[in-house]
């Protein structure tokens, strides 16, 4: 109790900050991370009428369990567990080509990390941000869009993860979280 406590106050902390009001995520689709080789194309569109200053993210989100909870496991320094996932974003231009958008992961000091990164530059170590009511969020890469327009994030799970098994949990795409703003 004391341990969720404190996270639900890093977070209201973390998000305390931003003056801006929340804006409705791109998209946001069911996503299973319990096994490995699950994989989603997930669509979604820029508007013209969005900041392309502001940096936007792909985020995997989860019901917080009342029992067995997998938090304490990516809350923890140094995080005790890691949840990879293989990320492609790319932006679909009018002609319909794809053309690869760069996004950034957390990489941390964790020699795993490193050794899964090194193997594929496209896998990312999920990075836990934080709870608000019984929803906890993690942040797997942020991007900056360079325009408007229709883009696709592919999404493949890397390794079994089965303390997700019974988890509730979906991806979105959003503005990034205000980090110390």
């Amino acid at each position: 109790m004391r341990f969720r406590f404190l996270v639900m106050l890093a977070t209201c902390i973390a998000t305390s900050s931003c003056a801006d009001r929340p804006v409705a995520p791109f998209a946001s689709s069911p996503f299973s991370v319990a096994r490995k080789g699950n994989a989603l194309s997930m669509p979604f569109t820029i508007p013209p009428t969005a900041n392309l200053g502001y940096s936007y993210m792909l985020s995997f989100k989860y019901k917080e369990l009342e029992r067995d909870d997998p938090l304490p496991l990516f809350w923890s320094r140094p995080q005790k567990d890691h949840l990879f996932l293989r990320v492609r974003l790319v932006y679909l231009n009018p002609s319909g080509r794809e053309e690869e958008v760069k996004s950034v992961g957390h990489y941390s000091e964790d020699e795993i990390v490193h050794s899964m990164v090194a193997r594929d530059p496209r896998v990312v170590n999920v990075r836990m941000e934080g709870i608000r009511i019984d929803t906890v969020y993690m942040e797997a890469v942020h991007f900056m869009a360079p325009q408007p327009g229709n883009y696709r994030f592919d999404v493949e799970t890397v390794c079994d993860m089965p303390v997700f098994e019974p988890v509730i949990s979906w991806l979105t795409v959003e503005r990034e979280y205000q980090h110390h703003k």
